[in-house]
């Protein structure tokens, strides 16, 4: 996780490969910042005489203490190659 100022906001970058933004839940109050996301994959394999199932699933949960007051309902996030943005006001 990284966490920068920049301006008037707080800047936060976390790795979350192999999830999308419906997997990932966000909670920001104050100066708290709970991150949790969760996602289950299924694969089958069938050929003659053959079958294979497997799944695997991965979940993460955080929980930062920011270093300034945020205005978390102004919020704004994005996902773009395994990168959770999250670019928060500070009060």
């Amino acid at each position: 996780m990284e966490l920068y100022e920049k301006e008037k906001n707080i800047i936060i970058e976390i790795p979350v490969l192999d999830l999308e933004m419906r997997d990932i839940k966000i909670n920001i109050k104050n100066d708290s910042l709970k991150i949790e996301g969760s996602k289950k994959i299924s694969k089958e394999a069938r050929k003659k005489g053959y079958y294979a199932k497997e799944e695997k699933e991965s979940a993460f949960y955080n929980e930062v203490r920011l270093p300034f007051e945020v205005q978390g309902k102004k919020a704004k996030t994005s996902l773009k190659q395994g990168i959770l943005k999250i670019i928060v006001p500070k009060r």
